[in-house]
């Protein structure tokens, strides 16, 4: 995936996310969802938390394969 064609699909998650969020307050204010804001607010932090989560999973394992490769015999 080049350049280009990366920042297509981050604007296009973004773009989607943002119109979840807004559908989801319209129905709240309407009545026609009673969830509790957090599940309101999912759209915007879900895919943070998700990237978050996948980044921290790399990073351990980069540094359990560095352990290993300094620990080898």
């Amino acid at each position: 995936m080049n350049k280009k064609q990366s920042s297509t699909a981050t604007a296009v998650i973004f773009i989607v996310a943002v119109a979840t969020f807004l559908a989801f307050v319209v129905l709240k204010f309407c009545g026609l969802l009673m969830w509790s804001w957090w599940w309101i607010t999912a759209p915007l932090w879900i895919p943070s938390l998700l990237f978050l989560l996948a980044l921290g999973l790399i990073g351990m394992c980069l540094m359990i394969l560095s352990y290993f490769a300094k620990h080898r015999k």
